[in-house]
Order: C-alpha cells, then structure tokens, then sequence
C-alpha cells in the first residue's frame, strides 16, 4: 500500500502530461519522497534530457523493474531491462535516450491433493499435480478385503505473463528553443488457468467448484470385488481459463524556452490505450451406479457449468500541460540545481466501453429400476441460462496543479518539498440488460400422470451510469546530506503525506422489463402459469471514502568512482536481523548505473 501511494505522488509531481508505469523511478527520488530527481528521472524526459551530460547505462543491475529485487537473495521480477542515453555523437544539439523491457515467463504455482478424499489435503506440489491412489477395503470386518477403490486426480495451475514495452526519447535544442518528442509503447498478458467463479450444484455425489480453485480432473471407481463389477463411477472435470491484456501507445511533444531567465515548457500528449479481460470457465460431472442382475438397470446424473465474461475499454486521449521553471542556484549537474517550478496539466480521454457475462447449467438425471415400479422410472433435465451486457462508452478527464521547491543548502546537503493537486472525474454510461431462461423438464417413464415442463423467464434493461470523482492532495518532502571522502556517500531521507477524497455515484435507470414468468405445464394439457410484479426499481448507490496517510522512506547513495553510482534503497525494517547477520544482506535493495 504505501509503495502504491509513493508511486501515485511521485507521478502525479512528474510535469510530463502524460507518465507510464513502464517508465522506470530512479533510486534517489523514490528515498527522497518522488521530489528530488536523479539523472533516471531526466534522461526520459522529452526536455530535461538535454541536460544530462554523458552516457547513462542501465541493466538488470539497475533494479528498475519494481525496485524490490534483491541481489543477494536471488529474488527477481523475472524480466529483461536494458536502457541508454546518450548525445547524438555527429549532432550535437541532439540528445537520444532509449529503455527496453520485456519479460516472458511461465510460473508454476502451488497446488494440493487429497488422495483419498478424506477431506484433508495430504500431497503438495506445484504446476501439475497427478495422483493415483488405490486402497482395498474390508468393509465388513471379516478379514477378506471386499472393496476396491481408485482414485485417479489431476490439478494444473500455471500462470503466463508475456509483456514488454518500449521508450524512444529524442531532444533537440536550437538557440533558446528546446524540443522534444518521445514515443512509448507497450503490452501485457497474463493468463492464469484458476476459477473466476462458483461451478457445480454439488449434487449427489458430486463436489461443486470454488473461486480461484485450479483446473482439474477427478476419475473414481469403486469396485466390488466379491460381485465382480464397478459400483459407482464418478467423473469430474474443471477447465478455466483467465486472460488480461493492456497496451498503450503515446506521443508525446514537448517544447521549452529561455525568457528573462525564465524556463518556459509546453507539452502536448496523443495516447491511445486498451483493457481487455476474458474469463471462460467449465466444468462437468458424471456418476453412475450398476446393477448388473438387472440388465436395463439406469442410475445415472450428469452436469455441466459454465461461466463466460468480458470486458473491452479501447479508447485514448489527449493531455496538456505548462509548467515555468526559475534556477536561482546552478550546480555543476542538472539534478542538484536550486529551483522552483509550478505547473498545470489537464487530461480528456474517451473509451468505448463493452462488457458481457454469460451463466449456463445444464443437468440430466436418468432412473430406470427395470422392476416395473408405478412412477419410479423418470428422466429430468434441466436448463438455466443468465445473461447481462453493460455496453457504452467512457469519459475520463483530470486537472493537475503542481509545485516543488529544490533549495542545496550547503555543499552537502539537498532539500526539496512540493504539494499537487488532482481532480478527476472517470464518467461511464451504458446500456444494461439482464436476462433469465430457465427450463425443468420431469418426465416419468412408465406414465404421463405427474409429467410437467416448467419454464421460467425474465428481462430487464436499464441506462446505467457509473461516476468516480476522486480528488487527492500530496505533499512531499525530502532531504539528502552528503558525507564522506569527496561527499561520495549521501543520505537520503523522504516523507509523503497524501489526502484522498473519493466518491463513487451508481445509477440504474430501469427502460424495459419483463417480468418474472413461471409457466408449468402438465401432462393433462393444465397449464399454470405465475407472474411476478413487474416492479420498476430504479437504484442510486452514493459512496463517500476519504483517506489520508503518511509514508517515510529513505536511502543510500555512494559513488566510489566517476563511472558507477550505487544505491541502497529502505534496507532496515524488513526483519528483526541485525547488521551481522547474512539475512540483512540478503534484504538489500541494489541499484548499479554506469556512467561514461
């Protein structure tokens, strides 16, 4: 939670119109509250990377995926990085700074079996899970086994995470006139194979599929040795399937200049994005008993489950911003200059928006006792189909104000304080419908007397609109002091306190509905038929939530040479291990950058 809030501060202060989390947050400015900027923070920067002197190199080494990876504990996001900055060699009043990121990894998540379905899970593993278990019982204490059983089970649980983006940045500066553009690019896929909802009626002999449960296949057979056949069998079968995508495509130009001392900037940002969630879940369930002495002997019950969702928001926008910037005090290196900078940035976008969910059960029971018995032999089915569409469109629009104060106070030591302001509206208005169609079907075999179909039918629909107004207040502060030999370590110390106001307005507007029908019909030709109320109930749902918090970080810095920066970012606190101990080390969050 409180890496969420320093993320959402620091791009909220960044006065770039449009920011991605793909773009990557230095060390020294995630210690010094997202205030303070290193070189990370401007060689991506349309405009500020003209003022990075030198090539800047970044890898893995860097630490920029998440910040949370741990060098000597092996512990990692699992992804490529690769980025370089660097003025244009034959040019020089062109600046160029690239950053490459892609990960492609399959996980094998845990998963457990009870093999012998006592209710209690006694093999663990992880990916696929197979388990064949076989036990032979005396279920009538005569010292003779007379029982047979075989459990056949199988659970897979995988997850797939293919994404990548992409960074080209290029500046240029003619007299007092700097311009830059930067195109940014990127998509990601997860895919999982777990349940994204409730399956199976747990009927007889059946189990039911829980949330999150992952794919599976149960195969039971009890066997009767003395009688020399299978008694019962019973199947199941579980396939999901989840599949979440992104991309995102921007442009953004920027354009500053000089004016009585004065830093000028205007940037202007095209962006097109979308959001893409499948969920298909299945499931099915079988079992049946013999009676070999009756040869048309029927026992048996079958099922299926299914759950179908999606949800698409394709769209983009377009975002402005300005922002004047004054240096009062110039340092050797852009990053530690002493300055004051105020901006404003506004957002629009506009989204297409489609979402749908299918439920479909369907079951079949078969009875036949071959006896003859009067209304014991019967067949029912069943079918229940639900369905909702919620299609429309989105529109999004915020307003930025910003400011920070960087001041060096002396040679060793940096202060930097802010405060923004952000308001933002997300408005969403759709077509919603809601269907029901269920059908029951008892038919009894032997005579038509109790036979009857009964159907049940509803509609409604209704303009939907969905509002989040979410306002939120950041201030933070940060301090760095410089020490050591030629001030090559420094001390980074960082504080965000954040107000959030949110409000969440959802309003259903019944259009159309109709109501609730059972129809029954008997085998005598009667016919029953019962209507609900058609009861109009238009809804109106207002949620108020206002939080705010505090988060202290901090840092290390130390550069023992020109060519390479180290930083350690929040290394106390994670466990109750002390300096000597071979666990604080293996905590350590390391950053390496290359300079030349």
């Amino acid at each position: 939670m409180k890496k969420t809030i320093l993320l959402a501060t620091i791009f909220i202060l960044r006065l770039s119109t449009v920011a991605n989390a793909q773009e990557p947050i230095s060390f020294r400015s995630n210690a010094l509250g997202g205030i303070v900027n290193d070189d990370l923070d401007l060689v991506y920067d349309p405009i500020e990377l003209q003022f990075v002197d030198g090539i800047r190199l970044y890898t893995n080494l860097s630490n920029l995926t998440s910040n949370q990876e741990q060098l000597f504990d092996n512990i990692s996001d699992d992804e490529f990085l690769f980025g370089i900055s660097s003025e244009n060699p034959l040019l020089g009043f062109l600046w160029h700074s690239a950053l490459v990121r892609f990960q492609n990894s399959e996980t094998s998540n845990s998963v457990g079996i009870d093999s012998d379905l006592d209710g209690y899970t006694d093999i663990y593993g992880n990916g696929t899970l197979i388990d064949e278990y076989t036990s032979y019982l005396d279920t009538d204490y005569d010292g003779l086994f007379d029982l047979k059983q075989m459990f056949s089970q199988e659970k897979s649980n995988f997850t797939i995470d293919d994404s990548y983006s992409f960074i080209l940045n290029n500046s240029l500066k003619l007299w007092i006139l700097a311009m830059g553009v930067k195109l940014s690019m990127g998509n990601a896929a997860y895919t999982g194979n777990t349940a994204s909802s409730d399956l199976g009626s747990g009927y007889g002999m059946l189990n039911s599929v829980d949330w999150d449960d992952p794919t599976f296949h149960n195969s039971i057979t009890t066997h009767l040795i003395d009688d020399g056949y299978n008694n019962p069998i019973w199947s199941e079968d579980g396939n999901f399937s989840s599949e979440n995508k992104e991309s995102f495509t921007n442009i953004d130009v920027s354009a500053m200049v000089n004016l009585w001392d004065f830093e000028m900037r205007a940037d202007i940002a095209l962006y097109s994005n979308q959001t893409l969630s499948n969920d298909n879940d299945g499931y099915s369930g079988q079992y049946e008993y013999f009676e070999p002495e009756i040869t048309v002997y029927d026992n048996d019950y079958s099922e299926t489950d299914s759950y179908i969702s999606k949800t698409d928001e394709n769209g983009g926008g377009v975002a402005l911003g300005g922002s004047a910037r004054y240096t009062f005090d110039e340092q050797d290196e852009r990053k530690n200059d002493g300055f004051w900078k105020v901006g404003v940035s506004a957002d629009f976008g506009s989204y297409d928006y489609i979402g749908s969910a299918s439920s479909q059960f369907s079951s079949t029971e078969n009875y036949f006792d071959g006896l003859d018995t009067l209304d014991t032999d019967f067949v029912k089915t069943n079918s229940e189909h639900s369905s909702t569409t919620d299609n429309g469109t989105k529109k999004t629009s915020a307003f930025t104000i910003n400011g920070r104060l960087n001041i060096p106070l002396d040679e060793n030591v940096h202060f930097g304080i802010g405060a923004s302001l952000n308001n933002s509206t997300s408005r969403r208005e759709t077509d919603y419908t809601e269907s029901l169609n269920d059908v029951f079907d008892y038919d009894y075999t032997d005579t038509d007397y109790n036979d009857y179909l009964t159907t049940e039918t509803s509609q409604l629909s209704a303009n939907r609109n969905f509002e989040i107004l979410r306002t939120i207040f950041a201030c933070p502060a940060g301090i760095e002091y410089r020490t050591g030999k030629e001030n090559k370590w420094s001390l980074r110390f960082g504080s965000i306190f954040t107000m959030t106001n949110q409000t969440i307005n959802d309003a259903k507007q019944i259009t159309g509905s109709e109501p609730h029908i059972t129809e029954t019909e008997y085998s005598d030709g009667d016919i029953a038929i019962d209507i609900d109320d058609n009861v109009y109930e238009s809804t109106s749902e207002h949620t108020r939530t206002t939080s705010s918090s505090m988060v202290f970080t901090y840092g290390l810095g130390y550069n023992p040479m020109e060519n390479l920066q180290i930083d350690v970012l929040g290394f106390l606190g994670t466990n109750d291990n002390s300096i000597i101990d071979a666990s604080f080390y293996r905590n350590l969050r390391l950053s390496f950058t290359m300079k030349f």
